[in-house]
């Protein structure tokens, strides 16, 4: 539909209701499903192994910035290396930041093994039955980020309030794991030296997008806020069903314009004609919305209007309805 809007919903009851309750105003509306799609990749490996790929990883890209530098002619007369603070590159920034990471992950997991036995409690989590200040709420979960290894390794257990140790693992035994952007993946050639693994996770999920009618146009602003108040929509979708109507009201009050204000009223004649391009205003007025609407969005906008019965057809002429 050119003048009907459409959005979202991420859960299909949602989109529903919508429907029935617009159909309740009769507004057509009609559901559709689309897929959507989001992949991330990890890089799993062993503490030794991921360190020795980041760090020549890290070496190379540095060797490449310096001998760039010197063929540009910057440092050809001296041989003073660049400091790795120097160096301005996205890659090299990843790097750093996956080595610190996997570094406070080792010593986390070492701090919190040291001297404990399988059956020991590790942690105990807050008494959540009195109310938390900010500040304890963050501390919480920081100190539970902490325990991500072992959760991830299944090496403990909840046991009433507690977190208990159930599996003692050597560190070098333990699989750490990287969230990658798009700036790198490893080649497999480096993946078997460094004996690493590039998991690929791809989800896929279903979108709820509801298709209403250009009747929706002519709801009350009361009923409008009424039907999306009581929807799931976020913020941001309600602002854009209010959004798309206004600008779209605007359309249809120009195409209007356009059928009053001339007197060929043929079909054809008027959808192929050139936009005026703007309403009349009067001088004092300062905004003006110009138009720039193609003979094939004409057309079907005219056909729209005629199924809501805002104008009428007599022959090939177009009249508006009194």
């Amino acid at each position: 539909m050119i003048l009907g809007i459409s959005t979202t919903f991420y859960e299909e009851s949602d989109a529903r209701e919508f429907i029935t309750r617009l159909k309740k105003e009769k507004v057509a509306a009609q559901l559709q499903h689309f897929s959507q799609e989001t992949s991330q990749s990890y890089l799993d490996g062993k503490y030794e192994d991921l360190i020795a790929f980041l760090q020549n990883r890290k070496s190379i890209i540095i060797q490449e910035i310096i001998e760039d530098n010197k063929s540009e002619g910057e440092n050809a007369s001296d041989n003073t290396e660049i400091s790795e603070d120097e160096i301005e590159d996205d890659e090299l920034d990843e790097i750093i930041s996956h080595i610190e990471r996997i570094q406070t992950m080792r010593a986390h997991y070492l701090e919190i093994t040291k001297g404990k036995e399988v059956g020991d409690i590790l942690y105990e989590k807050p008494d959540f039955s009195q109310i938390l200040s900010e500040n304890d709420m963050i501390s919480a979960m920081q100190t539970l980020h902490k325990y991500s290894l072992l959760i991830k390794h299944n090496l403990v257990e909840i046991q009433d309030t507690s977190m208990v140790l159930i599996e003692k693992r050597p560190v070098d035994d333990i699989i750490f794991s990287l969230i990658l952007s798009e700036i790198y993946h490893p080649d497999t050639e480096d993946l078997n030296k460094y004996n690493l693994n590039l998991i690929n996770r791809i989800n896929g999920f279903v979108k709820y997008t509801v298709q209403c009618g250009p009747e929706i146009m002519f709801l009350s602003e009361e009923t409008l806020k009424s039907i999306i108040m009581d929807s799931n929509l976020d913020e941001e979708e309600a602002y854009d069903i209010f959004y798309s109507i206004h600008q779209k009201m605007a359309i249809v009050v120009h195409i209007l314009d356009i059928i009053k204000n001339n007197q060929d009223k043929d079909f054809r004649n008027l959808c192929n004609m050139e936009d005026p391009g703007f309403n009349e205003y009067s001088e004092e007025e300062r905004v003006r919305n110009i138009f720039d609407l193609s003979p094939e969005f004409k057309k079907l906008a005219i056909e729209e209007l005629k199924k809501v019965g805002i104008i009428r057809m007599k022959g090939n002429r177009i009249l508006l309805r009194k």
